[in-house]
């Protein structure tokens, strides 16, 4: 099975660094063609356009769930496509967000899936941004990061004692720096949950920072081969600020 996760950078056209819309939604068609990816996990999907032209792209080959849109607010940015039937979703919005993360719907989106007659987790997220431009309390941003960790790993929780599945998928934008001490901690409580499996060596994902914030993490009880790669990372900063991560397991 092949899994792709990335963060696309289609923020509203009015705060988005990134022009030309059309051009990229058909570069990420493109590369999403060629990557041939089985589960599919993007993360800044917000603008309106490109929830619609990549939803209408998907349909015919994957079975496809979004964050769920809102009046008031931005939805949360997040797709979820499978090639396999889709069981069961749920979304749940972050309490605790701070700076211009605060006025969208950020959270988790949840999918069971059903692959060879077995049933699997899918967790698709993005944690708040540790640089907000928009923020008056920056000193709250680790305590705000905390929580929103402490809200996941109790969704995870509840969801793998809930279903009773052993075959897990998490990915996302965590903006979680690989170095850092929150990631270490986040590593060590969900090892607490489950026997979870990641890559144990850096992988840049941030293409303007030089650092991994975005994973891609499996708890699952088939062969223990995993693969790790990024596609192409260099030719993608006109496209996004995020590099494509795919992850291959044996299930």
């Amino acid at each position: 099975m092949k899994i792709l996760s990335w963060n696309i950078a289609f923020l509203p056209e009015m705060i988005n660094e990134f022009k030309n819309s059309s051009l990229r939604l058909n570069a990420i068609k493109k590369i999403i063609t060629h990557i041939n990816p089985d589960i599919i996990c993007l993360q800044e999907v917000f603008s309106s356009e490109s929830r619609k032209v990549l939803s209408d792209f998907l349909k015919d080959k994957y079975y496809i769930t979004l964050s769920p849109k809102t009046m008031f607010l931005l939805n949360g940015g997040l797709l979820l496509a499978s090639k396999y039937p889709i069981k069961a979703v749920d979304y749940i919005i972050f309490k605790n967000r701070i700076g211009e993360d605060a006025l969208c719907q950020k959270g988790i989106l949840y999918a069971m899936i059903e692959y060879k007659n077995k049933n699997i987790n899918i967790f698709n997220t993005h944690l708040n941004n540790d640089t907000p431009i928009f923020c008056m309390n920056k000193e709250r941003i680790p305590e705000i990061k905390k929580n929103q960790l402490n809200e996941y790993l109790k969704f995870v929780y509840n969801k793998l004692y809930n279903t009773n599945i052993n075959i897990n998928i998490l990915t996302g934008d965590f903006n979680l720096d690989y170095r850092s001490r929150f990631y270490n901690l986040f590593i060590k409580k969900l090892g607490n949950i489950m026997k979870i499996c990641t890559n144990k060596k850096e992988i840049i994902t941030d293409n303007l920072n030089n650092k991994q914030i975005d994973y891609i993490a499996t708890c699952h009880n088939g062969k223990k081969r995993y693969k790790y790669k990024l596609y192409a990372s260099t030719r993608f900063k006109k496209i996004s600020d995020h590099n494509p991560l795919i992850k291959k397991i044996n299930i």
